[in-house]
């Protein structure tokens, strides 16, 4: 009997340490898909700032209106010009400038721009896929889905609990000299659970080993930032915002949420 306690203990014991070492995978992963994508939102910034890649921008922009006008062969010469030495920083800061850090797909009404056509075939034409510059502009779901699954095993928390945090969900407390985040958990009333969380001290370049649930959420709320106009009133205080589209017949609504 006591050799069968044995053999059950065992085969716990080895079950929480595949799972724990399962969860340090997922935790390690979504750090580095969230640490990547810091850095490239940080490159953009980057980008958008430089005074000759907003002009070359600025110059593309112009070129999609006048380029009938032109004629195929100047443009042509002015589209090597803009976009043969590099062109993802001026692509990057093109969509920046013009769509405020969303895919045109996702603002209010569709295809709103008129030169997205164009300015998708330059992406194409220069060995670039769409997804090689959405990345840099912010709205990734790959990088919320990371960051949810972070925030979540740093915290313990339940997944749909995190999945509804407030934007002002994370709060410094002078006292303590600590971070604390609040969420409410399924039924269990209207009192929220509360954690202190892990943040940094130090101010330099942030890594996935360094990486902190404040970064985390401070990072979701910038890259979301410039769906809030767009999204429903009741979802402007959602720490998660994606693009969201109903398709059935009974609810064509569609927007951020």
């Amino acid at each position: 009997k006591e050799s069968n306690q044995s053999e059950e203990i065992d085969l716990f014991s080895s079950a929480a340490t595949v799972l724990a070492r399962r969860i340090e995978l997922v935790k390690c992963t979504s750090a580095e898909i969230i640490v990547d994508h810091m850095n490239k939102v940080a490159q953009a910034s980057i980008w958008a700032s430089d005074p000759e890649i907003i002009r070359k921008a600025k110059d593309l922009h112009e070129l999609f209106r006048t380029s009938k006008e032109i004629g195929a062969k100047t443009a042509g010469n002015e589209y090597l010009r803009l976009l043969s030495a590099d062109p993802l920083p001026v692509l990057v800061a093109y969509a920046i400038k013009y769509y405020d850090h969303l895919w045109p797909r996702e603002r209010r009404g569709g295809l709103t721009d008129l030169y997205y056509p164009q300015f998708l075939s330059k992406i194409r034409e220069n060995g670039l896929s769409h997804h090689d510059v959405r990345r840099y502009l912010g709205n990734d779901s790959l990088v919320l889905a990371a960051a949810h699954a972070f925030i979540t095993i740093e915290v313990a928390g339940n997944p749909d609990s995190i999945s509804n945090l407030h934007r002002d969900a994370l709060q410094y407390e002078e006292d303590a000299q600590v971070y604390v985040l609040s969420w409410y958990k399924y039924r269990s009333g209207e009192e929220p659970e509360s954690e202190i969380v892990s943040s940094r001290t130090d101010v330099g370049p942030v890594t996935t080993g360094s990486l902190s649930v404040v970064d985390v959420f401070r990072h979701v709320l910038q890259i979301t930032e410039p769906m809030l106009a767009l999204a429903r009133e009741e979802d402007q205080n959602a720490l998660f915002m994606g693009d969201y589209k109903n398709n059935t017949r009974a609810n064509n609504e569609e927007g951020f949420r």
